[in-house]
């Protein structure tokens, strides 16, 4: 059985700071690329670069974002199951 001190110790493991982490920079990155570039008139080139690198940065974040919540839910339930059988 874990106790309340192994659950703290899965939750701030350094490894699941990190996909935190990575979790939040996938957010952020799609919260990013969503962003409409209509506000400023720009030649065609600029504006299909913009909408490229836009696209890219969400395609980016959205792997970012599904990966790191898979591999945190996978690490948090390793861990706990790792603690658990050696109690």
């Amino acid at each position: 059985m874990l106790e309340a001190r192994d659950a703290v110790h899965v939750l701030f493991d350094r490894a699941v700071l990190k996909l935190v982490f990575v979790t939040l920079l996938g957010w952020w990155m799609i919260e990013t690329g969503d962003v409409p570039t209509t506000v400023v008139a720009s030649p065609g080139i600029l504006h299909a670069l913009s909408e490229g690198i836009g696209t890219l940065a969400t395609l980016t974040g959205y792997v970012l974002y599904y990966g790191g919540v898979l591999s945190l839910l996978v690490k948090i339930v390793y861990e706990a199951v790792a603690l658990a059988d050696s109690s």
